[in-house]
């Protein structure tokens, strides 16, 4: 203030004249900057990535069965200049199977790999980066890796599987335009395969859908408003009236609709008036919390109101977290409490009306495992859609199903041997289980991953459900060797058929060769306890092959003598 008053008493006109410009240039560099944070904010979510040799179910790419297929990835940055990539990329683990060096990147494309490939049963996870220099960032479209999957030996095999980007993935850009935390994904592209026998389709199951009594379950809160280009409200209302016209087919299918934000609508009650769902779907507007129990709940007072013996089936598709209850007064902060009480009720209609939850997750802001656990739970499917672009695929796959059956479970360590399965006991990925057709003899291979295993498109008819048994492991569940005979009626789901196995265990009565010496029970040396197979007293059905260091073959107390020439 004094340095102001002294130059004014020198000069007050040019004193008058700084102040002047002070006053005016303020206000225009405040204005400015506000504007340079707005274009950051509102960055263009251009960042493609795709496959190549480009592929769609109807044109997939054939495989042989135990042939291998190896597709590149390409990343096109669009107006983004793209430093950093995290993406998980899933495949069906029930027809394809990856090496340890299935996924090869270029560094070329990002120079530092932050996380190597990981990968588990249909899942595989990484993270790329090229640093904050700009000429190292992708600025043109770009193979940035290869991948390669072995097809295996499935039979039966007659529609296209998808290799796709799941919903976690990430790309961040340093375009000035962009924020550091901003994902600027903006579409994914999968690819199709098709396991073929002798360049051709294997020969397809052939059986129609069952009829069935569906509901769509279609979230409508505000964020369903959000869009790069056309909103996820407009592409979601777009695919569901495709969908409908496919039930349409049958005039003995019929349709509902329920919409759900912080409420949930019956917006039309089961139908066979298609026209009139379509024209319900095409009036729907965004707005509101997320309450998917609120929508769970209508469908599933809908469903009980229907005295049709179609089969029960629900889409439920959202594209965030569930964030309120039913009859609830605040938007919770913390999802666990309103995803378990939409799980509850998913698992009630289930119960109530055998009703099978399909689920979609559009975007990349859902909670994928509260999804999958819904389907999981009613014999159901989970699809992840990172943007709107795959909805219509999605929903045409639910069709191909929907009027099937379905058969869902896990293999489990059942390491206290009691026959059921608890928290503690972990999942076991990598469990061949197969399912065989009793009328035909057509068995279908299919592997366990940590979810466990879902077999869908099964028709009508009788089935036994086995698991492959590994060396070191006994079944405990179910108690019959000879697995589950399952009878699909009218498409029905079944649930709960899971696989315990306990490490160790009564290897020697088991009928195996568990230590691969040609020899099983009591004729293996090491299920005597005097090491001798043609002393039939000494023969005792409660060892583990092996467990007997008395007939083993070893020094196993390092007093350099063996079996039956070791007094101990």
């Amino acid at each position: 203030m004094d340095l102001f008053m002294s130059l004014f008493k020198k000069n007050p006109f040019l004193t008058l004249g700084l102040l002047a410009l002070v006053l005016v240039g303020l206000p225009a560099a405040i204005f400015l900057s506000q504007k340079k944070a707005e274009n950051r904010s509102h960055a263009s979510a251009t960042v493609a990535l795709s496959f190549s040799p480009t592929s769609s179910a109807s044109s997939p790419i054939n495989v042989a069965p135990n042939g291998s297929v190896t597709l590149d990835i390409i990343l096109d940055p669009g107006t983004s200049i793209v430093s950093y990539l995290k993406s998980e990329i899933n495949y069906d683990a029930s027809k394809f199977q990856v090496g340890s060096s299935a996924l090869q990147f270029d560094p070329a494309a990002f120079p530092t790999v932050l996380t190597q490939p990981i990968y588990t049963s249909g899942k595989i996870q990484f993270v790329l980066s090229a640093g904050a220099d700009p000429t190292k960032a992708i600025q043109k479209p770009t193979k940035i890796g290869t991948l390669t999957l072995t097809a295996l030996p499935v039979s039966g095999d007659s529609t296209p599987t998808q290799i796709t980007f799941n919903s976690v993935t990430q790309a961040l850009s340093i375009d000035p335009k962009s924020t550091p935390k901003e994902n600027v994904i903006g579409s994914t592209v999968p690819a199709n395969l098709l396991i073929t026998q002798n360049g051709a389709a294997t020969p397809p199951t052939t059986c129609a859908n069952s009829p069935s009594d569906t509901m769509l379950i279609i979230d409508k809160s505000g964020s369903m408003n959000a869009a790069s280009g056309v909103s996820k409200i407009t592409q979601a209302k777009a695919a569901a009236k495709k969908y409908v016209d496919i039930l349409a087919k049958d005039p003995r299918n019929k349709v509902g609709l329920i919409t759900f934000s912080t409420t949930a609508t019956v917006t039309s009650p089961l139908t066979n008036n298609f026209a009139g769902v379509k024209t319900q779907i095409d009036n729907l507007t965004a707005s509101g919390s997320t309450c998917t129990e609120c929508g769970i709940n209508k469908a599933n007072q809908e469903l009980a109101k229907s005295t049709s013996s179609n089969k029960k089936v629900a889409i439920l598709l959202t594209d965030g977290k569930a964030n309120y209850i039913e009859g609830g007064t605040k938007q919770y902060t913390d999802v666990a409490i309103p995803e378990q009480k939409a799980l509850d009720a998913a698992k009630a209609g289930r119960a109530a009306q055998g009703t099978v939850f399909y689920t979609i997750g559009l975007g990349l802001e859902i909670n994928a495992d509260f999804l999958q656990g819904i389907a999981a739970a009613t014999g159901g499917k989970y699809y992840g859609s990172p943007t709107g672009d795959q909805l219509s695929s999605i929903y045409d796959q639910i069709s191909q199903i929907s009027g099937k059956g379905s058969i869902t479970g896990f293999v489990f360590n059942d390491a206290n041997g009691n026959q059921a399965y608890e928290s503690t006991e972990s999942k076991l990925s990598g469990w061949t289980i197969k399912l065989t057709n009793s009328s035909t003899g057509a068995v279908q291979n299919f592997v366990s991953d940590a979810d466990g295993f879902n077999i869908t498109g099964i028709c009508n008819g009788t089935y036994n459900l086995k698991e492959v048994e590994q060396n070191g492991w006994k079944q405990t569940l179910p108690t019959d060797s000879n697995g589950y005979s399952i009878v699909i009626n009218n498409g029905s789901a079944i649930t709960d058929k899971n696989f315990g196995n306990k490490q160790g265990g009564n290897t020697c009565s088991d009928k195996k060769d568990n230590n691969n010496n040609g020899l099983i029970d009591e004729k293996d040396p090491s299920c005597h306890t005097d090491g001798n197979p043609n002393n039939p007293g000494t023969y005792d059905p409660n060892l583990p092959e092996d467990g007997n260091t008395c007939a083993d073959g070893k020094d196993n107390n390092g007093n350099n003598l063996i079996d039956r020439f070791d007094p101990v």
